[in-house]
């Protein structure tokens, strides 16, 4: 799969699609092939500063006041102008083998008052420049561990700014990018503000880093509402666990808990418990986790010279689509179902279906697909809206839906002949709330049907699958992730 090619609408060798989807694209750049990305005819890296011996390029350094008289934006502006971040990598151990597996990248300042990464995204958020900031740690991060040439089954998990969600990758920064892509085994690691303030982002970003061969991390759900609501169609490889907060024992903590325990238990994700900087792994060894990190594990610092190929590296799942319409996904494992459904009788299940999703005590992410054979009427639309504002995040296919885009709302319309054109469903997903319902029309007078065919489940695997299929037509009609055969259609 090549991430920077999309379908429809773009200029030769440019990124194609939504140019929206920007973790990794730019529009109008054209991918390097006739050398190795990221490096000039010498073989090594362009210059700029970073942690350990990785370099990424600078642009022109503006002057840093004495320290004297610092100003806080002017620092933050040099600092990102020269590439002047350290990159320090902890690391990632198997619980049950004691083996380190993967190092975490954390972003450290130049020496001074911006060196803890919290006072150097403030400024750097200040300014507006934390996206670009985040880019260049990630950069940097990738460019030391491949100079390191440690064995390509260890893994690196880099955190994602939602900042960077909506900032383009900077152009010199690019090739480390398509490089890091070919030879690093890579998972991002979401936080749950990103997911509140960039859902939709986001949901393209994990689809984008999967594409890739790259794995993801949910973090921050003891903090997150909307991490737990988005745990079953996020999917992710990991679900990361601060031992300190969870030993608390406040109710979202519980919450945040049970929650990842249902997903390791369900669909086999790995669950990686952090901040053990006391006894070693007491929650780990409670729930199971396979792997462990804190300082008093391994603390931050340089990579080491020579790590051990891990027995068990961390787990990466696929989650895979092909196309099919809803209705077969669910025909083939619910045995609910209905024939001959007067249309109006169809629009008290439909009621029946979206007020259920909104009493949920997590309010789920939500898929909408209209049919042309059903007109989306004022209180149609009325009902939708009432749910759609409270969800974390939602997914709309169908005519008459552009009024409902926004920043946590994704929306498409099917050309003619689309295998989604005919169809209507309601689906609804989260931690606590599963449910789809799937109609085709059986009887159509002068465009609009009167009669209808339905099927609908409550189980949680099937209202996956439907996810799963609802993002990959998603992604083909609005220019996503393609693969090179399905582009090659």
């Amino acid at each position: 799969m090549r991430l920077w090619e999309g379908r429809g609408g773009s200029q030769a060798g440019a990124p194609g699609g939504s140019t929206r989807w920007i973790l990794w694209e730019r529009e109008g750049w054209e991918r390097p092939e006739a050398e190795a990305p990221g490096h000039t005819e010498t073989g090594h890296s362009q210059a700029g500063a970073v942690g350990g011996s990785g370099r990424v390029p600078s642009v022109p350094a503006r002057e840093i006041p004495p320290p004297s008289r610092v100003d806080p934006d002017a620092a933050v502006h040099a600092i990102i102008d020269a590439r002047d971040v350290v990159i320090e990598y902890q690391p990632v151990l198997d619980a049950t083998h004691g083996q380190i597996v993967g190092f975490e990248a954390l972003a450290r300042g130049p020496a001074g008052p911006l060196r803890t990464p919290r006072r150097l995204f403030a400024a750097a958020r200040a300014v507006g420049r934390a996206g670009e900031l985040d880019w260049i740690c990630r950069a940097a991060a990738f460019r030391t561990l491949m100079d390191a040439k440690l064995h390509p089954s260890l893994s690196l998990f880099v955190n994602v700014e939602p900042d960077s969600l909506i900032t383009p990758c900077p152009e010199d920064l690019l090739p480390i990018i398509w490089e890091a892509e070919n030879r690093l085994r890579v998972f991002i690691d979401v936080p749950g503000q990103a997911l509140l303030r960039h859902p939709v982002q986001v949901l393209e970003s994990v689809r984008r880093a999967r594409a890739a061969g790259w794995g993801v991390v949910l973090d921050d759900l003891e903090f997150s509402a909307a991490a737990v609501s988005l745990l079953p169609t996020l999917e992710p490889d990991v679900i990361r666990l601060d031992q300190q907060t969870i030993r608390q024992g406040n109710e979202r903590a519980g919450a945040a808990l049970a929650a990842a325990l249902t997903e390791s238990e369900r669909m086999g994700t790995a669950l990686l418990v952090d901040s053990v900087e006391e006894e070693p792994g007491s929650l780990a060894r409670t729930v199971a986790a396979g792997f462990l990190q804190g300082r008093l594990l391994g603390a931050e610092g340089a990579l080491p010279a020579v790590v051990p190929p891990p027995l068990a590296p961390v787990p990466l799942r696929t989650p895979t689509a092909d196309s099919r319409s809803l209705w077969e996904v669910v025909e083939e494992s619910s045995r609910l179902s209905a024939s001959e459904v007067r249309d109006e009788s169809l629009t008290r299940l439909m009621r029946q279906f979206i007020g259920q999703a909104a009493r949920g005590p997590d309010l789920p992410v939500v898929g909408v697909v209209t049919s042309i054979y059903r007109a989306t009427t004022m209180e149609t639309a009325g009902q939708y809206r009432a749910t759609l504002e409270n969800c974390p995040v939602s997914v709309l296919i169908g005519r008459d839906m552009a009024v409902f885009q926004d920043w946590r709302t994704r929306v498409a319309e099917p050309p003619p002949g689309h295998p989604l054109e005919g169809e209507l469903c309601f689906l609804a997903l989260s931690t606590t709330h599963s449910s789809v319902l799937v109609a085709r029309p059986t009887s159509v007078r002068d465009g609009r049907a009167e009669a209808w065919d339905v099927v609908f489940s409550h189980d949680p695997l099937t209202c996956r699958r439907v996810m799963r299929e609802l993002l990959h037509h998603m992604d083909h009609l609005e220019g996503g992730v393609l693969s090179e055969g399905e582009k090659a259609r």
